[in-house]
């Protein structure tokens, strides 16, 4: 900007204020009609054009709805509007409205459609109607398209509605020594992670068509449940061999399940945790506690573990024990598979989120950047890097499609608690009885 004014002293000296108001930015607008015209000016022009829109749209979501702008919600929001922005982190409602005008798309001439799905992505998510006469009043002020903000807002409000009904795979052991999935139980959840609808444990075979076809039973389960309401997310626990060696998104149940649904994986064992891993398993709710609370909500909290380290047992185990890793942990290598020692299983249970290498990585440090940017997307965001990635070379993959993770948070450690006092498919190491508790 500075650049474009150096030939027109009126235009420097508005640009002299390190901190924009709007009626600033009108006013180098309103000089630029005397300027030198040429691609610089233009730029300027352009530029501060965006930024006043900005700064309008800043003291309407502070007006409105100022509970609405917290940080997750601000990132969410700033990466549903612009791609391809390795490194871009603002901070603050100012910054985020700014880089959303200044990396917008390039069929966005102005900023405008950017801003209004930035701020009706806030507006959604905090359950802010947006037929009310203040957000109408801004649209007309702002030049905004009423229609085309009702029809965000429909599928933002789908979006979150589709995200609440969770379908629960438990494809496990026929008995505690199984590591690999013999039977399935499947449950529906509501929003509070409880489960609405359990289907009865039914037998599947442990190869990777078998454990397709008992998924593609399983949604047809789940749909007869739901009619016309649509699935959005399946969690998948299964023992930690198959995670390993599996990629349940890829399984076909007419089509790759993660196309139309996000996939998450979980240590099945969890549920009901054999006993030389129950006292490691309890440093599960920790950690977590430590990633949602002690971490960065926006950015997230992982300490990344190379193999040399991994390695030298003694002293892994040594850091281990002193919490070393409070947080998520992340491996730069792919676990042992078959892996006789079960370090990896250990690792499940200390960690409630654990990512480990699946493809060749070249550059970590641009895995790790991805981890940090998209860190309020995930999981759900491997599956749309794993979509990406089957549509393009591999050496086009997503950093984040070369990761393999396991996400239990707060609602599945619930369930899994929950799930462990049932009978319901859950079998006992004692004689093949069935844990005590109710149905």
């Amino acid at each position: 900007m500075r650049r474009a004014a150096a030939a027109h002293p009126a235009l420097a000296a508005r640009l002299d204020p390190p901190r924009r108001t709007l009626a600033e930015l009108v006013r180098v607008l309103d000089t630029t009609d005397t300027a030198p015209e040429g691609p610089e000016l233009r730029r300027l022009r352009e530029v501060a054009g965006a930024l006043a829109l900005a700064l309008d749209a800043h003291a309407f979501i502070a007006a409105w709805m100022p509970q609405a702008a917290h940080p997750a919600a601000l990132r969410r929001a700033l990466l549903d509007c612009v791609a391809d922005t390795p490194g871009l982190r603002p901070g603050g409602l100012a910054e985020h409205l700014d880089a959303a005008v200044l990396h917008r798309p390039v069929d966005d001439p102005d900023g405008r459609a950017t801003l209004l799905r930035f701020v009706v992505r806030l507006a959604a998510t905090a359950g802010l109607d947006t037929g009310d006469d203040a957000f109408t009043d801004w649209c007309h002020r702002a030049g905004q398209d009423l229609a085309t903000a009702e029809l965000l807002h429909r599928r933002f409000r789908n979006l979150a509605d589709d995200a609440r009904r969770r379908l629960v795979v438990h494809l496990r052991g026929t008995t505690p020594a199984d590591d690999r999935p013999g039977s399935a139980d499947a449950w529906l959840l509501d929003d509070r992670g409880r489960p609405t609808h359990t289907r009865p444990t039914t037998p599947c075979g442990p190869d990777p068509d078998g454990l397709a076809d008992t998924l593609a039973d399983i949604l047809d389960w789940a749909d007869g449940v739901l009619g016309t309401a649509l699935l959005h997310r399946v969690d998948i626990a299964l023992p930690a061999p198959t995670l390993l060696h599996w990629r349940p998104e890829e399984a076909d149940v007419g089509i790759r399940l993660g196309a139309h649904h996000q996939v998450v994986l979980h240590w099945g064992a969890r549920i009901h945790p054999p006993g030389h891993l129950r006292r490691l398993s309890r440093q599960a709710a920790y950690r977590l506690r430590h990633v949602e609370d002690g971490g960065d909500a926006v950015y997230g909290s992982v300490d990344w573990v190379d193999p040399a380290t991994a390695g030298n047992r003694e002293d892994f185990e040594e850091r281990l024990g002193r919490n070393d890793y409070p947080g998520a942990l992340g491996l730069r290598f792919a676990p042992a598979d078959p892996d006789p020692d079960h370090q990896f299983e250990a690792l499940l249970a200390r960690f409630p989120i654990l990512m480990w290498q699946d493809r060749a990585v070249t550059a970590w440090p641009a895995v790790e950047e991805e981890v940090r940017d998209r860190w309020v997307t995930l999981p759900d965001g491997f599956t749309h890097a794993y979509r990406t990635a089957w549509t393009c070379a591999e050496d086009a993959a997503p950093p984040l499609a070369r990761l393999r993770a396991v996400w239990d948070d707060g609602h599945w450690l619930a369930f899994c608690r929950t799930s462990s006092t049932h009978t319901a498919g859950i079998t006992a190491a004692a004689g093949g009885r069935r844990t005590r508790g109710r149905r």
